[in-house]
């Protein structure tokens, strides 16, 4: 029986060498899992999840960016945190934060604390990919990039919390009652004191809400295109200084926040 050669043996120890450290590399240089990441569903559309899969949602109440969920609340909807932010492919660490909320440190995405939901109320989260949380109470929704949102908050002091709608950064929307069905009334110096809500291309709204009650005018000021619901297009108000504020409620008794159909 023939012997290997010596430099064959080398030459083969070589190459096992190389093949040993290039699978370590490979292995030190793969990237790390995403703690939260786009899972996208034939209903809901693309949402958070976190690193199993589990779903992240938003709280109505948390309009003004602050958790308005304590106590047995939390039990249902416990906070999402985590020590390491590490994204998945499409979603941008300037749209994510992290407050101090009623349960410690919680991450925040444009500006909406996250919660996960525990359908048993006991704090356990189950089930990866369900979303038994959706439209809960209509004020619960899966976390995503929305063009609007629903809050729930008080808005005339003195008086129950209410649903309205805002922005996907949780700024108050209003009305004008002076407006004809889908004609904007406001132009001029109005303007300045009412900004327009400009067309989002794609309008990406909590499931309460129906896509068919909205519509895009185009303006003949130059203020472009302007989104409208159920025939009222819709404004801010410049004087709302942050999110979640209703400075605008009833100003002049023509302007008010608009209470979704739902």
């Amino acid at each position: 029986m023939k012997t290997l050669h010596t430099p064959f043996k080398a030459f083969i120890f070589l190459v096992s060498l190389m093949l040993f450290f290039s699978c370590d590399d490979e292995d030190s240089n793969s990237a790390p899992q995403a703690t939260i990441s786009l899972r996208t569903d034939a209903t809901l559309g693309s949402f958070l999840v976190d690193q199993e899969g589990r779903t992240l949602y938003v709280f109505s109440a948390d309009a003004n960016g602050n958790s308005g969920c304590a106590g047995g609340c939390l039990d249902r909807w416990p906070v999402f945190n985590t020590d390491e932010l590490i994204l998945g492919e499409g979603l941008d660490e300037d749209n994510f934060g992290t407050i101090q909320g009623n349960d410690g440190a919680q991450i925040t995405f444009n500006g909406w604390p996250l919660y996960y939901f525990s359908p048993d109320g006991d704090g356990i989260v189950k089930d990866t990919g369900e979303t038994l949380g959706e439209g809960v109470g209509n004020v619960w929704y899966v976390a995503k990039p929305y063009s609007l949102m629903i809050a729930r908050q008080v808005v005339t002091p003195g008086e129950d919390a209410e649903l309205f709608l805002v922005d996907g950064l949780g700024n108050s929307l209003y009305l004008f009652t002076v407006d004809d069905p889908g004609v904007s009334n406001c132009t001029g110096g109005c303007i300045n004191a009412w900004p327009i809500l400009s067309n989002p291309g794609e309008l990406i709204i909590p499931s309460a809400l129906d896509a068919a009650d909205f519509s895009v005018i185009s303006r003949t000021d130059g203020e472009g295109d302007q989104l409208v619901y159920q025939d009222s297009p819709l404004y801010y108000f410049a004087q709302d200084a942050k999110r979640g504020d209703t400075q605008g409620e009833g100003v002049n008794n023509v302007w008010f926040v608009i209470h979704p159909s739902i």
